[in-house]
């Protein structure tokens, strides 16, 4: 057994509300290019973009280049990634390049997955992009003409697990999950060899029935959860691969999974070479409140010196981690948070939040010392059944309960002393913030709200220097990137979700220079 899971297994025992992750890397040299390759930027995921051609002074010219179509109305969610002035974008079925300067399209490929779903990425590698598709596909496309290198499923047949999650590459592999976990499969981790889509190692997230992990599950007569929704980071210096996991299942009913039930909730730390769990930082044990860590944590060095990671999830709290010392530094609450701890019953349950940070984790600015994280600020209700439900496969698994969310919806952008926790400044928007926020060297922080705009803070006071329309609500990634000796400002707009933003609209990819 992982002598490190023993140690979790023993400190929450003991009262221990929050433990501690080991392991991640400096930045790498990707962190100081002038593209932006992969979902976070680079391997640490701290987003941080060394461009300070746009700054302070001069943002506030900031303007719409260009835009292009995306196809009809989905769940957009998708993080543009940016490599030698070709923008690639990836929807459900369609993957397009785009001329970074001008939108002009340059090619699209589709593939039509057997099961659909929204899709959060691209991954750049050695002149290949790679993807995920709802059916559990793992796509490589020559990145100069969108031809097909490889097509490989990575589920089992019958499996209900899907591929939301952006990929990353390292060394010639590729590593991707599964999710889906409201419909109780056994959610899994891979690794892939780039160069051909063989699978190099699988490995579940939950344990199976009647292993020893499985203690913490007392009393299921199925396992299922864990889902990976965002992108893992590369850990370079330990030499590991850190990935969230959500939930488990059913959602709302821990009378079918009594115990810890570990690994869910949490950040896991994979061996990138075998696939084996090292580590587990579990941060809400036999969780009711669906409350993943669905967003990828950001891997930095602090002023001082310190390694830490940053990670933030559903429940609505930034959370740093000493990579030396294996101690939890810091949780800071990004949202509004109540009846945290408050069961689910047959009587209703209101609690906040929902979401709280959902797929576009924390961000992190060397110069300012910040974290930077978008929140959403909801509540709801959740009513319990009085008899648990048994698992059905292929029907969703939150244990029949039902949630009633409340009317008003809000967002926060928090600004937080990586060192101390403390907040030092917030925004807050009247429509929840879950895009993608970008720090970089010209002392600005970028991002998006779903009331149409792409805003740039001052990153060290707050205050609002450019607020520039683009007509459609942004949710997806926003970006910064150099071609030619220009700076330029992307994002993916326009997002339809039955959570937020539900009037229909057709998404577009925007460019924005001085």
């Amino acid at each position: 057994m992982n002598p490190w899971r023993s140690v979790i297994r023993i400190a929450f025992l003991l009262g221990c509300a929050a433990c501690a992750l080991g392991g991640t890397p400096m930045r790498s040299a990707a962190g100081d290019s002038i593209d932006w390759p992969s979902y976070n930027n680079d391997l640490e995921s701290d987003r941080y973009s060394s461009l300070s051609q746009i700054s302070t002074s001069n943002v506030g010219t900031l303007h719409v280049a260009c835009t292009a179509p995306l196809g009809a109305a989905q769940t957009l969610e998708s993080g543009p990634i940016e490599v030698a002035g070709t923008m690639y974008v990836t929807t459900s079925q369609t993957t397009m390049a785009f001329n970074a300067t001008t939108c002009a399209p340059l090619w699209s490929t589709t593939y039509t997955p057997k099961v659909g779903g929204n899709n959060r990425g691209a991954a750049y590698a050695n002149g290949m992009l790679f993807r995920g598709f709802g059916d559990g596909h793992v796509v490589a496309l020559n990145a100069a003409t969108g031809a097909v290198v490889w097509n490989e499923s990575v589920i089992a047949a019958g499996s209900y697990e899907t591929i939301t999650a952006a990929p990353i590459v390292w060394h010639g592999t590729l590593y991707i999950g599964t999710a889906n976990s409201e419909y109780g499969p056994v959610c899994h981790v891979m690794a892939l060899n780039a160069a051909n889509g063989a699978v190099v190692w699988s490995q579940q997230t939950v344990p199976n029935l009647g292993t020893a992990l499985a203690a913490t599950w007392a009393g299921a007569t199925h396992i299922g959860g864990g889902g990976t929704w965002s992108s893992f980071t590369i850990d370079q210096l330990n030499n590991s691969l850190y990935v969230p996991v959500g939930n488990p299942a059913p959602d709302y009913d821990t009378r079918k999974r009594l115990g810890m039930n570990l690994d869910t909730n949490a950040v896991l730390d994979f061996n990138p070479e075998t696939g084996y769990v090292r580590e587990t930082l579990q941060f809400e044990p036999q969780d009711d409140h669906d409350w993943d860590q669905a967003a990828t944590p950001a891997v930095v060095s602090l002023t001082n010196g310190e390694r830490v990671a940053l990670a933030a999830g559903k429940d609505g709290i930034l959370r740093s981690v000493d990579l030396t010392t294996l101690t939890q530094k810091w949780a800071t609450p990004v949202t509004t948070i109540a009846n945290a701890s408050a069961p689910i019953t047959t009587s209703g349950t209101h609690f906040c939040p929902v979401g709280g940070v959902f797929w576009n984790g924390p961000a992190y600015s060397p110069e300012t010392g910040l974290s930077y994280v978008n929140a959403v600020d909801w509540c709801q209700t959740v009513y319990g059944e009085a008899t648990p439900a048994p698992y059905v496969p292929g029907k969703s698994w939150l244990g029949d309960a039902r949630a009633v969310t409340d009317a008003a919806q809000s967002g926060w952008l928090n600004a937080v002393n990586a060192l101390t926790g403390v907040s030092v400044w917030r925004y807050h928007s009247t429509a929840p913030l879950i895009a993608g926020v970008t720090p970089t060297a010209g002392g600005l922080v970028f991002t998006g709200d779903l009331l149409g705009n792409i805003l740039a803070f001052n990153a060290g006071s707050g205050n609002i220097l450019a607020s520039v329309p683009t007509g459609l609500p942004v949710g997806g990634g926003v970006i910064t990137y150099e071609v030619n000796g220009t700076q330029y400002v992307a994002a993916v707009a326009g997002i339809t979700s039955d959570l937020f933003q539900k009037t229909s609209v057709k998404p577009a990819l925007v460019i924005l220079h001085l």
